[in-house]
């Protein structure tokens, strides 16, 4: 995802901040995007992970300086303390609904939200449309829209990790 979905070379791997729910870690593993992870950070890219805490060992020490508990703490104004209100360049988002709008503002000029899934929407081991419906309504709308997006430099990608099996 990071290399092929968010467009990464190498000239954004040495300025690359990462934001990953702990979903979107379960993903990263699934589809081996850990050896992505683990380039950028060769190639001396700052992440910055949210998990919940029992995470945070595993991931400090495959190298990840910056750890957030989204459980705890508003991964926004954590990611733009981090980065003295600059922003990243790259965000893994499969959380979806307000999740998207907090990834959309803390992006820096020409930063990409890359969106992978709608995890928000699950709430429980039953499909339940009413909390899909609730999430779907905090997705940014108006601002995923292209003059948006230009006038904000900035860009929002979609895929659908099961539609990428066979390819």
């Amino acid at each position: 995802i990071l290399l092929i979905v968010a467009a990464l070379n190498d000239a954004d791997l040495r300025r690359l901040a990462e934001s990953a729910r702990a979903l979107g870690l379960a993903a990263l593993v699934e589809v081996h995007d850990l050896a992505e992870c683990d380039r950028a950070l060769t190639a001396g890219a700052e992440i910055i992970g949210t998990a919940s805490a029992k995470k945070h060992p595993a991931l400090h020490a495959r190298g990840v300086k910056h750890l957030i508990d989204y459980r705890t703490h508003d991964f926004e104004k954590e990611v733009m303390k981090i980065t003295h209100g600059k922003g990243v360049h790259i965000i893994l988002d499969p959380v979806g609904g307000e999740s998207w709008a907090k990834g959309l503002r803390c992006l820096a000029p020409t930063g990409r939200l890359a969106v992978f899934g709608f995890s928000a929407a699950a709430t429980g081991k039953k499909p339940n449309p009413i909390s899909a419906l609730r999430n779907a309504l905090k997705v940014p709308w108006l601002k995923f829209n292209p003059v948006s997006l230009m006038n904000g430099n900035k860009a929002v990608i979609g895929v659908n990790v099961g539609h990428l099996w066979h390819e």
